[in-house]
Formats: structure tokens, C-alpha cells, sequence
């Protein structure tokens, strides 16, 4: 990797939406559980907020025309969804855990204006963003987890742990 550069939340908007997540969950006002759902949601959103420890890692490929972005919200909240689960509670895991990639989602969003910034820093723009494959991106993550201590690991299937981690890949043209 050229240059790596590690983020958290600090000083970025980020514009988490209940009704996206429960959206998400497929939860919708016309059907039947909306309003407990909806309930659920309000009165977790500080919970989740708590637990989240978002980091992302940014870096392009030594040939500056791939940017490369890692974002991870932490262990803590792949905890809580567990404890749902042990408790019995399966509903209530499946939109915290809804929940929690949508404020997931967010924080990527929130991060564009610095991926803009660092493209721009070695003279490119993005055009187009993509999940990579497994057999690029698996080489990738492991590097960066060499290089930053960054807290997301990959095995050889491509699954990443913890569970609410997400990798981006732009294209920089010249």
C-alpha cells in the first residue's frame, strides 16, 4: 500500500436512521410489528451508539489507481447481538444487527469527503465503487492488518470478523 491512513468517528457527521435500519429489517409502517419494532429501535439507538467503536483504514495500491477503504464498528456490538440470541430474544438480534449495519452504512457515507481528499492528494478522482472478490481483497486485508493493528480479520473464505466490517474498492482514474 502507498500510504494508509487510519479514521474513526470523531468529527464526522454521522446521520444514522432508525427508519432506514428498520427498512432494513423489513419492518414497514403498514405492517403488523411496526410500532414494537419501532419501539425497540428508539430505545436501543443509545446502546448501540455506546458500543460502536468505528474505525476504518484507507489505502491505495502503490499504483495509486485502487483505493482501498476497511471500516469495522468493533467486537462490542457483535457482543450485544449475542446476548439477544442467548436470551432468546432472536427478533430483537436480527434489528439490532440491522441496526448496526446501517449505522455501519453511515459511517461509510460520513468517511466520502475524506475519500475525496485522499484521491485527490495524489492527483486522482473516484469514479465508481465495488465489492472486491475474495481473491483480491483477502491479500489486501491481511496487509493492512499487518500494518495497522486495525481489529478486522479474514479468513480464507473471505468472511470477516468481527461481523459488522465492511471493505470498499474505488477505481482512480488518472
Amino acid at each position: 500500500m502507498k500510504e494508509i491512513r487510519i479514521m474513526n468517528d470523531k468529527n464526522l457527521n454521522i446521520k444514522f436512521d432508525i427508519q432506514h435500519a428498520l427498512l432494513y429489517a423489513g419492518y414497514k409502517p403498514e405492517l403488523p410489528g411496526f410500532e414494537k419494532a419501532n419501539a425497540f429501535a428508539t430505545e436501543n439507538t443509545d446502546l448501540l451508539k455506546r458500543l460502536v467503536q468505528p474505525r476504518a483504514v484507507l489505502g491505495a495500491t502503490d499504483q495509486e489507481d485502487t483505493l482501498f477503504l476497511f471500516t469495522t464498528l468493533g467486537q462490542a456490538v457483535e457482543r450485544q447481538i449475542s446476548r439477544f440470541h442467548e436470551d432468546g430474544e432472536d427478533l430483537e438480534a436480527a434489528l439490532f444487527s440491522a441496526m448496526s449495519d446501517s449505522y455501519l452504512f453511515a459511517f461509510a457515507e460520513a468517511l466520502r469527503p475524506e475519500l475525496i481528499s485522499y484521491a485527490q492528494s495524489f492527483g486522482r478522482g473516484i469514479t465508481s465503487c465495488e465489492a472486491p472478490d475474495a481473491s483480491e481483497y483477502i491479500p489486501v486485508v491481511r496487509e493492512f492488518i499487518e500494518n495497522t493493528g486495525l481489529k478486522i480479520s479474514i479468513n480464507d473464505a473471505g468472511v470477516m470478523t468481527p461481523a459488522k466490517s465492511l471493505i470498499s474498492k474505488f477505481s482512480l482514474p488518472e
